[in-house]
């Protein structure tokens, strides 16, 4: 007691609680308690990619939380969602770092289960760092086409080559595939989105544009090998199969795709191929790289005509019944497009 008043001291005074439950202890009157802790959450994000009617989980893409200045920044995993740890249940802004505002959406957003809401982990938040939009001008190397390119920039193919400046290109081009290396290609810079996002929650981000469209024609003797069944085997993704129509494997791949292995019933050994862009069929290269693709190569696809390439052509002419002349024209390019090219 305080002497001087009669009344409780500054300190705090407990006094023992022993009725109903053990000891514990209550302060007297007087006396204030403490603040209970704050609860912090976690929040977790998963970056995927549609394949036909699933989807795959995508590893390296950058994910970023903000609050007011403040940036925190994780990896996406091909292995499990990322985790954003110890934050407070407020609103917070979600993006995919160096993604187009139209190459990336929300598909899912659901509520953690309960066991996995907590988190007593402290966050990594750090300042803000300039913004890399891109943008600018490409010169197209051996190999490369727009799908490939726009996965590659952050945008959606058809962004990509629908940007004004691409015009040009457009109209001297077959398809935004058939490109020539040395070829411009102008860049749009990226427009960033964001999305806001609470604590205790999962969300599921689909990265568009990340397939692209392979078309293989199996033929025997230029004869297309129909209803035939085949396995599609591509590094990193699952193998791929079913019949041939018309000749025809026609399905989607992912856009960085360089290399697949075709095992068809009835032929005596798999073929390996390695996926080149499509040369412009009006060039000379773009013949010699579909007379290789029927099987007939020239020795080289650099457009060159020497006597092995001319040897090829004349054969190739013979067999879809024109004037063996060994030069390249207006008539071997329609049979090659019938051949190869139309769908």
């Amino acid at each position: 007691m305080n002497p001087s008043t009669g009344g409780p001291t500054s300190q705090a005074f407990f006094q023992a609680n022993t009725s109903a439950g053990g000891f514990g202890t209550v302060p007297l009157q007087g006396t204030t308690t403490p603040c209970p802790p704050v609860t912090k959450k976690a929040l977790e994000v998963t970056v995927v990619e549609r394949i036909g009617e699933g989807v795959r989980p995508l590893g390296d893409h950058l994910i970023e939380l903000s609050r007011g200045q403040a940036r925190y920044r994780l990896p996406s995993s091909a292995f499990g969602p990322a985790r954003f740890e110890g934050l407070d249940s407020v609103t917070h802004g979600l993006t995919l770092v160096g993604i187009d505002q139209d190459a990336w959406d929300v598909m899912i957003s659901e509520g953690l289960p309960e066991q996995n809401i907590t988190s007593n982990l402290s966050p990594d938040w750090r300042p803000p760092e300039e913004a890399q939009l891109g943008g600018g001008e490409h010169t197209v190397q051996p190999g490369e086409g727009v799908d490939k390119l726009a996965l590659r920039f952050g945008h959606l193919p058809e962004i990509l080559w629908g940007y004004e400046p691409n015009a040009p290109l457009r109209g001297a081009r077959e398809s935004r595939n058939t490109l020539h290396p040395g070829d411009k290609l102008h860049v749009p810079p990226r427009r960033p989105k964001q999305i806001d996002v609470v604590p205790g929650h999962h969300y599921v981000l689909v990265r568009k544009g990340t397939m692209s469209r392979l078309r293989l024609r199996i033929e025997v003797a230029f004869e297309p090998l129909d209803m035939a069944r085949y396995l599609l085997e591509i590094p990193n993704f699952p193998t791929l199969s079913g019949p041939t129509v018309n000749g025809y494997i026609d399905v989607a791949v992912p856009a960085s795709t360089s290399a697949v292995r075709v095992t068809i019933d009835g032929l005596p050994r798999p073929i390996q191929l390695r996926l080149e862009t499509l040369l412009p069929l009006r060039s000379d290269a773009g013949v010699q790289q579909r007379l290789h693709n029927l099987g007939m190569p020239c020795g080289r696809t650099d457009g060159t005509m020497d006597d092995q390439a001319s040897a090829v052509l004349r054969r190739f002419q013979q067999m879809v019944k024109q004037a063996p002349t060994g030069a390249i024209d207006n008539n071997v390019r329609a049979a090659l497009w019938n051949l190869h090219d139309r769908g």
